[in-house]
């Protein structure tokens, strides 16, 4: 098993290309340079660059009949003789038309340009990725970490309903929107499963994945389902609450392979001042074995609800019980009898009391 995971992780990166042809539409075609602003794929006219990976740049980009913004994914033209990288944009462009829900990125067209660039184009969003906020910030509070973390949930729930599987969450592939929404990412590793959407065939042939937030049973080649991404989420919860990965207890990031061996044998220590229902969750969605897991993201989303609920109460019973109560007193008036009913409002006064609730 272990020398199976090694196997799976150590595939080499391709160098990247630095040339840069004279011809402006050659270089957008033939180097690793991004597309310049004013330049057109389909419809879409280039702004300006919003983020660069390995085989595809995002653009902010403008539909020139319609005016509308949106963010342009647009494969490395290096990688357009590569059907299987075609065919990952064309699973992740039908895996979002699919999964039509407020947190995963909504898909507004894709395809092939004339000119032979693959594309998708999505929502435009305002903010920064899960990873960018956990560099600047580290360990997210209780209760900023239980609301992206249960948008989350409910955005890969929906896809798991749409017999999708994300196979690749991380804090990446996350994006905290300006206005508070959270919104999964990248569905470019996404399995189709069938009826059944708990069972599915998915022996790893390679590196699929980052090898950080892959479960034991995919890296072992095991046939996997739903559960592999209640997995990863369970890692990125255990980041946000602690402020470093569970696979990396002394904060220094070891080899992919090393990481690979890791996910297969080694258990995260609990997380201290952490509420323990909120470290049972976690520590039930990274177990080891699917079956102690979760048995749907549904049911992962309702407990991180249910902790929130909970530690809501908790906060809220805290406050109250330091909190003084005011009563009010009311003197009868000394002309009337106990007993007559009359009160007299002129002689009524408030006092503080030193009562708490």
């Amino acid at each position: 098993m272990k020398e199976r995971a090694l196997r799976l992780v150590s595939g080499a990166t391709p160098q990247r290309s630095r040339a840069r042809p004279a011809d402006t539409r050659a270089r957008a075609f033939g180097s690793e340079q991004p597309l310049e602003a004013g330049e057109v794929v389909d419809r879409y006219r280039i702004e300006q660059v919003i983020a660069s990976g390995g085989t595809a740049c995002v653009y902010r980009a403008v539909h020139q009949f319609t005016g509308h913004t949106v963010a342009l994914k647009v494969m490395r033209t290096r990688y357009s003789d590569r059907p299987d990288l075609i065919e990952r944009f064309q699973k992740e462009a039908m895996a979002l038309s699919q999964v039509r829900h407020s947190n995963v990125v909504a898909m507004e067209n894709g395809g092939v340009s004339e000119q032979g660039e693959v594309f998708i184009a999505m929502e435009l969003l305002e903010g920064r990725t899960l990873r960018e906020l956990l560099e600047e910030r580290g360990r997210l509070p209780v209760r900023e970490a239980l609301s992206i973390l249960s948008q989350v949930a409910h955005g890969v729930s929906a896809a798991h309903d749409a017999n999708v599987i994300h196979r690749d969450l991380k804090p990446e592939n996350i994006f905290c929107a300006s206005d508070g929404a959270v919104k999964v990412l990248d569905l470019g590793l996404a399995k189709f499963i069938g009826h059944d959407p708990k069972q599915t065939n998915d022996a790893i042939v390679g590196p699929i994945g980052t090898a950080a937030y892959i479960s034991p049973e995919r890296l072992d080649g095991m046939p996997v389902d739903v559960r592999c991404d209640i997995y990863s989420l369970g890692l990125i919860a255990y980041e946000c609450l602690a402020g470093q990965h569970p696979m990396v207890p002394d904060g220094v990031w070891p080899s992919r392979q090393e990481i690979a061996l890791r996910q297969l044998t080694y258990s995260p220590a609990p997380i201290g001042e952490l509420p323990p229902l909120l470290w049972a969750a976690v520590a039930r969605a990274i177990d080891k074995d699917p079956e102690r897991r979760f048995s749907s993201m549904d049911e992962f989303a309702a407990e991180l609800c249910r902790v929130r609920h909970e530690l809501g109460e908790t906060e809220r019973r805290a406050a109250i019980g330091s909190r003084p109560v005011w009563s009010v007193s009311v003197a009868l008036a000394p002309t009337e009898p106990a007993d007559s009913g009359h009160v007299d409002a002129s002689h009524s006064e408030s006092r503080p009391t030193s009562r708490r609730a």
